[in-house]
């Protein structure tokens, strides 16, 4: 079996790969490399080959070539056995090809083997016909019947998805309470006390003039925000009424998770009444509002723009 591990295939996976290690399968990793350039990409085959349990007596390549020539001519020696044929009966065959003649026996049971086949496959036409079966794994050249179980398994049944799903609204909340992390830390830097009533807004920007490093790093985490925001609604929309509405309604919920995590973090605001430096694009004191500004904000930016 191949384990590619050009990065666009990477098959087998682990999981198929540990399956067939179990059928007693051989392996061989390769890139299927069109230049030296994807050699490097080798090492990707063998963290698969790692991660379902191979070791290197698994992996024909890892052989010198004398061991690797040895086993490739008991393989080419060996009789191929069709699928559900005993090893027996495959030899027997092979033997009897060899002396020119095939046994009576034999014939009989292809014979009756094929009978059953043909009436197998009527009664399967006649059901798929009479009631659609959902769909099944696409079976592949050498995969065995365990292995298309549990692609079947893992894949579940087909359903729809609709578009800007993937990114699913939990990843914000996550975004804003890393956010709010970094605002604890900074709250802790300029020596703000957990519980301590919120300084003014004369305060806080006499606390970025003495620390004149402190406003450029804070403005440009403002910034980066406002580009991962606005990154994720032009992925997730292909218009630009769809990317505008998909920012406003990204940006309403960061924001109320945000004081969200907060409060988990340190109990802050304790009320919607508490003041708040909202932002500091441009640093000015007319950012300087009560909680619930904001709040009701991204309140109306989610209302109105989840039409879009």
């Amino acid at each position: 079996m191949e384990i590619n591990a050009y990065p666009d295939r990477t098959d087998l996976s682990d999981v198929n790969a540990r399956l067939a290690k179990r059928r007693g399968l051989s392996f061989s990793i390769d890139t299927d490399s069109h230049s030296t350039a994807h050699l490097e990409f080798m090492r990707y085959g063998v963290f698969a080959a790692r991660r379902a349990g191979l070791t290197a007596s698994d992996v024909l390549n890892t052989r010198a070539f004398g061991p690797f020539e040895t086993w490739r001519k008991e393989k080419k020696a060996r009789p191929i056995v069709a699928a559900g044929q005993a090893p027996s009966a495959a030899a027997g065959v092979a033997e009897s090809e060899t002396r020119g003649s095939k046994p009576t026996a034999t014939k009989g049971r292809e014979k009756s083997s094929t009978k059953k086949a043909a009436a197998k496959k009527a009664t399967t036409t006649t059901r798929a016909v009479s009631s659609p079966s959902p769909p099944r794994a696409r079976r592949r050249p050498g995969a065995s019947a365990e292995m298309m179980q549990t692609l079947a398994s893992r894949r579940g049944p087909a359903r729809s998805r609709p578009r800007g799903s993937r990114a699913s609204s939990s990843s914000r909340p996550r975004w804003a309470s890393s956010e709010a992390v970094v605002v604890v830390y900074i709250r802790a830097l300029i020596g703000m006390v957990p519980g301590a009533p919120f300084p003014s807004a004369a305060e806080i920007f006499a606390e970025f003039k003495a620390r004149p490093w402190l406003l450029p790093t804070e403005q440009s985490r403002e910034v980066a925000t406002i580009v991962m925001l606005g990154s994720l609604a032009w992925i997730l929309r292909k218009t630009s009424r769809g990317r505008w509405g998909a920012f406003l309604v990204a940006f309403g919920v960061w924001d109320i998770a945000y004081y969200i995590a907060l409060f988990a973090l340190m109990r802050w605001p304790p009320n919607l009444g508490t003041m708040d430096l909202l932002f500091l694009i441009p640093p000015h004191p007319w950012w300087y509002q009560p909680v619930w500004v904001p709040v009701a904000i991204s309140c109306v930016m989610i209302a109105g723009a989840s039409r879009y």
